[in-house]
């Protein structure tokens, strides 16, 4: 578990590295995370079951993510959310992780680019930046909401 974790976690950072740099992340990383969720996930079912696993929470946010928000931003961001939901799922996370991280996400964009004012009157960013730096934080916030056991949604 720890090499997938270990595997995942340098497939992230070095997209959030190539996201920052020149917003084009190659798909190398996406497969390398890929391969480490599905490795998660594998030691999670072998130890507890296939039951461990929110199997319908995790597809329908995948799917959602490909089929729909793919169109709204990046692909690039679209991966990325698939694969922290994976990881999620290797965790025995599901739907409600997965929306709570999105929600973490999109809440930081907003606020840091509003205190950058970089904001227009029509809602839209001004300029173009990087959204997998703030993926990642949401994906790390995740396990501190649950920590600190915060309500937040009840899916």
């Amino acid at each position: 578990m720890i090499i997938c974790i270990a595997i995942f976690g340098t497939s992230l950072f070095y997209a959030v590295l190539s996201d920052l740099r020149t917003q084009l992340v190659r798909d190398i990383a996406w497969w390398a995370a890929l391969a480490a969720c599905l490795g998660m996930i594998a030691l999670r079912v072998a130890g507890h079951g296939l039951l461990a696993i929110d199997w319908t929470g995790t597809g329908l946010f995948l799917l959602v993510q490909e089929g729909i928000m793919g169109r709204c931003y990046g692909r690039a961001d679209c991966h990325g959310f698939c694969v922290s939901a994976l990881c999620l799922a290797g965790f025995g996370l599901g739907l409600r992780e997965d929306v709570l991280m999105m929600a973490i996400a999109f809440v930081l964009l907003t606020a840091v680019q509003a205190l950058k004012r970089n904001i227009g009157r029509d809602r839209k960013l001004k300029r173009p930046v990087a959204f997998l730096p703030y993926l990642a934080a949401g994906l790390l916030g995740v396990p501190i909401v649950n920590m600190l056991q915060i309500p937040v949604l009840h899916i």
